[in-house]
């Protein structure tokens, strides 16, 4: 087996010098999203100081304001999960014979289907569950949103690229649940068909294809930047989730394998 010559804590090659400095560079202002608006970031100019309160009525009545936002009160991690379209097998940390296998903390392949990490009938129900345990006897929330940070440290380009679909076109009723179990032996026989207490396992959403679908990709993506993309938003206004997959892309010579790192985390707003 070929020993790769790039991973975590290897020097990187920078192959996207000469697009750069040759001026053909695609940057994020360079893409195109449609009706899209300017965002700006007002920072405490105290240094640890302990913000009690915004009083944000006089920005919100600015004339060509469109929202102010203030951010969440309370942000919970939900685990981390390394993906590679290379040789999976020798990345996985190897488990004892007694010990379960946990689907986070490791390496998998590039997801090969359409679909987003959570199902909405479900989300309420594990948010409460998640908000509890990050904030007990807390007041409540009025909004959550699970979200994935995303980021691939492979060099560019990369051979199976992360794809997001556009939430603002995707309907409320797409998506089929599919629920997770995790087992160490695949039942045989008439457990096989067994009644399963579904209703209480994790599930994602499976998604057909859409022709109404706008997808967006990027195959060049180096290690200083990411990709931050909604699971499920609960007001659900807009576009409140992103269905994504991953796909070969064989448009690009000398494509590279690709490894990134996703980290899933959900906000509450209190």
């Amino acid at each position: 087996m070929r020993e790769l010559d790039w991973g975590i804590g290897r020097p990187v090659p920078r192959s996207e010098d000469a697009r750069l400095i040759g001026g053909l560079g695609r940057y994020t202002d360079d893409v195109d999203l449609g009706p899209a608006a300017w965002l700006y970031l007002v920072r405490s100019p105290h240094a640890a100081a302990r913000i009690v309160g915004i009083d944000a009525e006089a920005a919100r009545n600015a004339p060509g304001v469109l929202a102010v936002l203030t951010g969440a009160d309370v942000v919970a991690a939900m685990g981390w999960m390394v993906r590679t379209s290379g040789d999976v097998a020798s990345r996985q940390k190897k488990r004892g014979v007694d010990e379960p296998y946990q689907h986070r903390a490791g390496v998998q392949p590039p997801a090969g289907e359409v679909h987003v990490d959570t199902d909405p009938p479900r989300q309420l129900k594990a948010a409460r569950r998640m908000y509890e345990k990050a904030r007990p006897g807390g007041p409540g929330f009025k909004r959550f949103i699970i979200s994935s940070f995303w980021r691939t440290y492979s060099p560019p380009p990369q051979d199976c690229p992360l794809a997001l679909c556009d939430g603002r076109s995707v309907r409320a009723d797409e998506g089929t649940p599919n629920v997770l179990w995790v087992v160490d032996k695949i039942p045989e026989g008439d457990a096989m068909f067994a009644p399963m207490d579904d209703e209480n396992q994790m599930a994602a959403a499976i998604f057909r294809h859409n022709p109404d679908h706008r997808w967006w990709y990027f195959s060049n993506m180096v290690r200083d930047e990411a990709l931050l993309f909604k699971f499920h938003d609960s007001e659900q206004t807009g576009a409140w989730r992103v269905p994504h997959t991953a796909f070969w892309d064989t448009s690009l010579p000398n494509a590279q394998p690709r490894e990134s790192i996703e980290c899933r985390s959900i906000a509450f707003f209190e």
